[in-house]
Formats: structure tokens, sequence, C-alpha cells
């Protein structure tokens, strides 16, 4: 019995020696959903701001996100996946429908990839207005100085709106400035 636990007590020290070994999870970058941008209201053109003049509402519900270093430690490539929650609006004239949400990085700023633009195309199935929708991947690449880690970095995520859009968000209640 003596022996088993000697053997019980060394296998434990063993794997606690291993699990200690391993490189640390690569800090991710901050995700910010800007509240006034996460939600978008379609409007048929020329109509009111009434519920029955919305063709969608789209709200952006969260992402699922990761982080993993090149074996150098020169570049973090985080990979996400923004979640979103569509509703069909009595305006709207066709089951399939677009909406644009954006990724931006501040610190790339002026450079194009700052801010890129995505075009999502839902179709909804006959009798089901709600559902639920998670885009594909996307993969950022970031560059880090050894000094730095994922967590020096921001990532922004919200709906594409205009400027329309943007004040009726603002004028809601729900949003605080």
């Amino acid at each position: 019995m003596k022996k088993v636990l000697v053997s019980f007590a060394f296998t434990l020290f063993f794997l606690s020696a291993c699990a200690f070994s391993e490189a640390p999870e690569p800090m991710c970058p901050l995700v910010v959903l800007e509240k006034s941008t996460a939600d978008a209201v379609y409007f048929k053109d020329g109509g009111g701001k009434g519920v029955i003049d919305r063709v969608m509402e789209v709200r952006l519900m969260g992402y699922k996100g990761s982080c993993e270093y090149n074996k150098d430690h020169t570049e973090l490539t985080f990979t996400l996946n923004a979640e979103f929650e569509a509703e069909l609006g009595a305006a709207a004239k066709s089951r399939k429908q677009k909406f644009s949400y954006f990724v931006a990085v501040p610190q790339f700023y002026p450079e194009d990839k700052a801010k890129q633009v995505f075009t999502v195309e839902v179709d909804f199935p006959q009798g089901v207005d709600m559902l639920k929708y998670r885009d594909e991947p996307l993969e950022i690449n970031i560059p880090v100085k050894a000094s730095e880690n994922g967590k020096d970095f921001q990532v922004y995520i919200g709906m594409q709106l205009d400027k329309n859009m943007l004040e009726y968000n603002r004028t809601l209640n729900r949003y605080q400035y």
C-alpha cells in the first residue's frame, strides 16, 4: 500500500511539473462592443420610423474568440466569430436580407486594415421571423513587439450604420453617453 501511495504521489508531482512547463495561453486583445453600434434597425425607404416600417432589426450578441502566437512571438493571430440575432420586420418584402458589421483595430490607423466591413446575407426560412447567426471565423493578424502582448490591443466590433441609423440609436433611451 505504501508503494502505491509513493507511486501515486510521484505521478501527481510529475504531471503538475508538466503543466507548469507549458507556455502560458496567449493574451487576447480587449474586445469592445460599442453600445451605439450594437443594434441596426433597417427601415423601408421613404417610410417612417414605426414598427410597421421596419424591414429588419439586427443585434450584435457577442463573439467567440481565440489567440495564437506565431513561433517567433512576433505576430498574434486573433480569430473571432461574431454572433447576431436578426428579426424580420413587417415591411420586409423578401425573406433574404443583408446587413453589414465592422471589425476595427485603432492601433492600425491610418492603414486601410484599421477597419474592415463585412456583409452578411441571411435567409429567413418560411414561418421563421427571428434567427441567430454566427459569421465565418475572421483572422486578424497583429504584429507584436517583444514588450507587447494581446492585451495591448483593442478590437472594436459593431454594426455598420449610416448617419441616420446611428442618430436613431442615439435617440433611444437605452443608450446613455
